[in-house]
């Protein structure tokens, strides 16, 4: 029989967690010792201890079970203190099955997940307020994904008061697809947290734990043993408990030694630990003796030899888990198909009318592995809908997506409400959880079944539009609202016909289509009135003041939308407060005032957070806007502060769009690697979602022509211009006249002939979207400065930087670097002054080259104080360059080809492209073009010279 050794070799790890105030993240391979460490921990420290462990229950698992572990340990051994705790912040009485939230306690019906994070994340601070307290989640890599999230939260938010926070997570489990490996590395990152990764013990430990546990152990048996277990105590713990240290007949692995240990036991114990093993890692009493065919007298019986045995453990007074988790694999692995079914059948009647917190979730996973459909869809409804009362939309999707997989899997199984009603459900919990996409696939898959009832179909719509809406989905839905409206007629005016028109207002405004828009708000707001729907007349309000803006009336549209935020906030309704808020900022974006625009939205991503909307739609889009305009505006370190969202990138909508802007702003550093990596990662979902496709586009198009993949640039913007026809109709699109401007610009600083049909098909491409701008006087103050970045770089590409800079060019470049000036938006301020630089420097103008030098420094100190990488800096002392290289370095700066200098320089061509090449190596730029910008800024040309 296996004794457990001593603690051995873990001495410094204990010292570590005991010394670490804040999280730590414990990892190992299993068997490795993590538990050991964390009983020793609770052990020595005088904190008061919560202990909670995530179960192996596949994706069934209810939402955050280690958490209504800690907290249910803890109502019972401190009753009082957990009434006081839920009576402050009520919705930590979902995590207690003790606990009716719904009728007991004043909780907001729209409650999201952040307000059970905030509710825990204050529990927690509360119990710390009178005592330090030590925190503890073992076996992360069967974590819920509520459970991650909230932790996330944790993470971020970290404590005032002494909270120790410590989590366990399996290494050897995290595969390339583990939902966990990705999130430890965002983790680590987070100010505060620590990894602590055990190591296998090293040869004198493992030599101390085994003749500690075998006194009589010989020198070859110890060798056999260190050979065997790789360092890991629990392998070693296993071979010594199986005496097979004599080298014959070794197990292979861990499961062939569980499983001879299993089959030393007697009959009524073995029949124990399978039962066990079918219900996870751990069972309660009252459930085991439910579903094992054993007496009172013959079950305590069993379960006090496995407990010798140290298979299982006794945990608190009602429950049993195995000791490793790695033991209720093995033996769960070890049933026979039919014997699994027996015991989750077993299962299923003991369950049958458990009413506690979970119970659903397990009923779910027991039916299912058991074959009985209708027993399993009905309980995965019902768990999905406990999962959204105890905020965790995610794992409400996921419950009720297994609802519908058996349902489409078995039709002949009869539905606990209509199959419409379980996708509207599933809709609903995945946009709550952060994923508009499926969101709005589930909804419209749901939509093809032909004879659904009105309100069935009605609410299919309401999340189909209300998904799309958010992320710009391509696939107009038109038909499909006013379809859902003649169905409800024969209901006359209802709540559902409101919101219908109110979302039909919004997407016709969405497509331009003012008039029709407004006549559906109208009625929206009719019979939001009429009906008392607060929610619904501030959405419409809010679509109104956007299209005022559109027409030019933007005062009256700032107006309106303040006071439809000053009535949602007195009304309580968070969630239309921080649209209202977002659409100011939309309003100040349109007017080109970019740091206005970005306060703006800064109020909405705070409002949002504070209401705990932060994962809905427009508080995600106020934190992307506000990241995206920082970078525009040149605040990359306010930029890296709103990009860095760990609990945002499980969201896809928020993920995608803040990747694009962390591409946005690698690419304005001249971090080129980055920007491409990340650029090129964002293609593949282009047709998804067009602010990915804008942003992420743009990214791509500006590194490719920055590194002079020419070739590729100009694929990668042909390939997003199909994407703009084919996926959303828009050819057109206002965006396409800064791809355009952005590519010409690139094309023009090569200048090579070989581009000239190139140069004039963008060209022609932006004026047409342009000239369509302009008709529907639409064309805001970004687009026009970028039609003249567009008119620029065709100039440019024309001089080519041979002979004198024409005059119009020169006046196109003043009037570049004012719009751009006045847009704040520092980088192409600089940029167009770095062109601007080069031209005056080549019209040979009085004075022309002196100004040349102050464009050129005033471009390289704003590049500078942005951080660029890619252009040229001034150093601190001039590069040591030959008589020779200063000669061609003043050709260069006038412009001269390889060709043009060798032949005035006399020397051959390739030596002259030698020179070049040194020059360029010596200033520490990329090209010659940004070399004559060097030079200039460096004092290096005479006075005749000109940036070239």
């Amino acid at each position: 029989m296996a004794t457990v050794g001593p603690f051995v070799g873990r001495d410094r790890e204990l010292h570590e967690l005991l010394a670490a105030p804040g999280i730590t993240l414990l990892g190992g391979d299993a068997g490795v010792g993590k538990t050991r460490l964390l009983r020793e921990l609770a052990a020595a420290t005088s904190d008061r201890v919560l202990v909670g462990h995530c179960l192996d229950l596949g994706e069934s698992s209810a939402p955050y079970l280690p958490w209504s572990e800690m907290w249910g340990r803890l109502a019972q051994s401190e009753p009082e203190t957990v009434d006081e705790l839920v009576g402050r912040r009520p919705l930590l009485g979902s995590l207690l099955s003790g606990y009716d939230v719904a009728t007991s306690a004043p909780v907001r019906g729209d409650a999201g997940p952040a307000a059970l994070y905030d509710a825990v994340h204050a529990g927690l601070e509360s119990l710390a307020a009178h005592a330090p307290i030590t925190v503890i989640v073992e076996d992360l890599h069967w974590a819920d994904r509520s459970t991650r999230d909230l932790l996330t939260v944790l993470f971020t938010r970290q404590f005032e008061g002494p909270v120790r926070l410590v989590a366990s997570y399996r290494a050897d489990d995290l595969h390339r697809r583990h939902p966990l490996r990705r999130i430890l590395g965002e983790w680590t990152r987070l100010p505060g947290v620590e990894r602590l990764v055990l190591e296998p013990l090293r040869d004198d430990d493992i030599h101390h734990l085994a003749t500690s546990l075998r006194p009589s152990i010989t020198t070859d048996q110890v060798d056999m043993v260190l050979a065997q277990s790789g360092g890991n105590p629990f392998f070693v713990e296993e071979l010594l408990a199986v005496d097979r240290t004599n080298g014959t007949g070794v197990p292979e692995d861990l499961a062939d030694l569980l499983l001879v240990r299993v089959d030393a036991l007697s009959d009524d114990a073995r029949t124990v630990v399978r039962a066990v093993s079918a219900a996870g890692r751990s069972v309660g009493h009252a459930r085991l003796a439910a579903v094992v065919p054993l007496s009172a007298a013959g079950l305590e019986v069993a379960l006090t030899s496995l407990v010798d045995h140290n298979l299982l453990e006794a945990r608190g007074t009602d429950s049993y888990t195995f000791r490793h988790a790695l033991l209720a694999e093995a033996v769960y692995d070890d049933l026979l198909p039919g014997e699994r079914v027996r015991w989750h059948s077993a299962y299923v009647d003991a369950l049958a009318s458990a009413d506690e917190l979970g119970a659903a979730a397990d009923l779910a996973h027991h039916a299912r592995a058991a074959g009985q459909h209708e027993v399993a869809a009905q309980a995965a409804v019902r768990a999905g809908d406990e999962a959204m009362r105890a905020v965790g939309p995610a794992d409400a999707a996921r419950l009720y997506e297994d609802a519908l997989a058996i349902l489409a899997q078995h039709p002949d199984v009869t539905p606990p409400i209509s199959l419409a009603q379980v996708a509207a459900r599933t809709s609903a919990a995945l946009l709550a959880a952060g994923d508009p996409y499926r969101a709005a696939q589930t909804a419209r898959e749901a939509l093809t079944v032909t004879g659904l009832a009105a309100h069935d179909y009605a609410d299919l719509v309401i999340g189909l539009v209300t998904a799309a809406i958010g992320t710009g989905d391509p696939l107009d839905p038109t038909v499909e609202l006013r379809h859902a409206l003649r169905l409800l007629e024969p209901e006359g005016p209802t709540a559902r016909a409101a919101q219908l028109h109110a979302l039909l207002g919004r997407w016709l405004f969405f497509t331009d289509d003012f008039d029709d828009a407004l006549a559906e708000l109208a009625t929206g707001r009719r019979l939001a009135r009429d009906l008392d729907l607060p929610a619904v007349l501030l959405d419409v309000d809010t679509t109104s003041a956007r299209i005022f803006d559109i027409r030019g009336e933007s005062a009256a549209a700032l107006g309106q939308l303040q006071d439809v935020a000053e009535s949602a906030r007195r009304a309580a309704e968070y969630d239309p407060e921080v649209r209202a808020l977002h659409q100011v900022a939309r309003v100040y974006t349109r007017q080109g005032r970019h740091r206005k625009a970005l306060q703006a939205f800064e109020v909405a991503l705070q409002r949002s957070i504070e209401t705990r909307h932060e994962t809905a739609i427009f508080g995600m889009d106020a934190r992307v806007a506000s990241a995206y305009w920082a970078v525009q505006t040149g605040d990359w370190a306010r930029a890296e502060r709103w990009l860095a969202a760990p609990q945002l990138q499980k969201a896809p909508y928020a993920a995608g769009q803040l990747r694009a802007v962390a591409a946005t702003l690698a690419a304005a550093r001249g971090d080129h690697d980055a920007a491409l990596q990340s650029a090129l990662a964002l293609q593949p979902l282009w047709s998804k979602d067009v602010f990915l496709a804008v942003h992420g586009g743009a990214a791509l198009i500006d590194v490719l022509g920055a590194r002079g993949e020419l070739d590729r640039m100009l694929q990668a913007l042909d390939d997003l211009v199909e994407i703009f026809r084919a996926t959303w109709n828009a050819p057109l699109i206002d965006a396409r006249i800064r791809l355009s401007g952005i590519a010409i610009g690139h094309l023009a600083t090569k200048a090579d002939p070989a581009y000239t049909d190139d140069v004039s098909r963008l060209a022609e491409a932006a004026a047409e979207v342009a000239a369509r701008a302009e008709a529907l006087d639409d064309l805001g103050p970004e687009s026009v400065a970028w039609v003249t970045r567009v008119h620029v770089g065709v100039q440019r590409f024309a001089w080519g930087g041979n002979g004198a800079a024409p005059a119009e060019l020169i006046a196109l470049l003043r009037t570049d670097v004012r719009q751009f000036d006045d847009l704040e938006i520092p980088l192409e301020a600089a940029r167009a002054r770095l062109h601007l630089a080069r031209a005056l420097g080549a019209s040979g103008g009085p004075g022309a080259a002196k100004e040349a030098r102050e464009v050129a420094l005033a471009a390289e100190q704003a590049m500078r104080d942005l951080g660029v990488r890619s252009v040229a800096e001034p150093t601190a002392s001039h590069p040591t360059l030959t008589a020779r290289e200063r000669e061609v370095l003043e050709l260069v700066a006038r412009g001269r080809t390889n060709g043009q200098i060798a032949r005035e320089l006399f020397i051959s061509v390739k030596t002259a492209s030698v020179h070049v090449s040194n020059i360029v190596a010596k200033l520490g730029v990329s090209n010659r073009t940004e070399a004559a910008m060097a030079a200039s800024a460096q004092g290096l040309l005479s006075d005749t010279s000109a940036p070239g």
